[in-house]
């Protein structure tokens, strides 16, 4: 399974629901995936639903061994996952253009969110990554 734009945010509402059972759902779609080709998703998960790091600990143990391995290189207690880093590990795995887009429209709608605070003064900010061709 890949975690694209619309199951990212069908897992994200189930990892945000007061229903326990959602909860243990959406972790397990998320034990259920190839770490590498979902990492991005699973990082942004991690960054915008403030689940505290026991649950996911408890219940995605894969996932986060993953992490702590090949992510992180430290305890997920220990870890940071704020835009700024989510960047740093795009480009140090590598990631494809689709992955790098839909980052950046999560950090879009991170900053619509900051800017409106209380207040709906921006409709929308769009931002569009094209990467440079390397070849050589």
């Amino acid at each position: 399974m890949k975690l694209q734009k619309d199951t990212y945010l069908t897992v994200k509402k189930m990892l945000e629901s007061s229903d326990k059972e959602n909860m243990v759902l959406a972790f397990e779609c998320i034990e259920n995936t190839n770490f590498e080709e979902n990492m991005i998703y699973i990082l942004l998960l991690l960054r915008e639903t403030n689940i505290d790091n026991l649950a996911w600990i408890d219940n995605a143990p894969k996932t986060v061994a993953n992490l702590e391995k090949n992510v992180y290189h430290d305890s997920l207690s220990n870890a940071t996952t704020d835009f700024r880093k989510l960047g740093t590990i795009l480009r140090e795995h590598k990631a494809s253009e689709e992955d790098y887009q839909f980052f950046m429209i999560r950090y879009a709608d991170f900053l619509k969110n900051t800017f409106n605070q209380d207040e709906d003064i921006i409709e929308d900010i769009i931002i569009t990554i094209k990467l440079k061709n390397n070849e050589k």
